[in-house]
């Protein structure tokens, strides 16, 4: 594997630094500042090798590149199938004569009253 500028990449294995520290976490995601270079935790650019890259990276999907961090399978499951009700749930609201645009508007809405709920709970 083969690191390339601009794109994200998991740490699938804590790597240990020359001086001791951790400059790769394991689960974190880390971008690539330019050809075959990674920033660590410290901001630092680090070159890698190919064989030594895919013993501690792979790339990371769009959902972990938002996330800023690994996904296990049944996490990323249940990103897909959330994705899929807020599609379906837009169809719904078109199909109710509103534009693609004031659907997305009101799947928003219902999404943030959603999450509000979920962590802000009345008492």
């Amino acid at each position: 594997m083969e690191i390339k500028k601009g794109q994200y990449y998991v740490c699938i294995k804590d790597v240990v630094m020359d001086d001791g520290t951790i400059g790769y976490s394991q689960g974190k995601c880390y971008c690539s500042d330019k050809q075959y270079y990674l920033v660590d935790n410290n901001g630092f650019s680090n070159i890698w090798q190919c064989t030594e890259m895919t013993e501690h990276f792979r790339p990371a999907t769009p959902d972990e590149v938002l996330i800023g961090r690994a996904l296990t399978e049944e996490q990323q499951l249940l990103v897909k199938e959330l994705k899929l009700k807020i599609e379906l749930a837009k169809i719904e609201f078109m199909k109710c004569g509103l534009s693609e645009d004031e659907a997305i508007e009101q799947v928003d809405m219902v999404l943030k009253a959603a999450f509000k709920e979920v962590f802000y709970p009345k008492k």
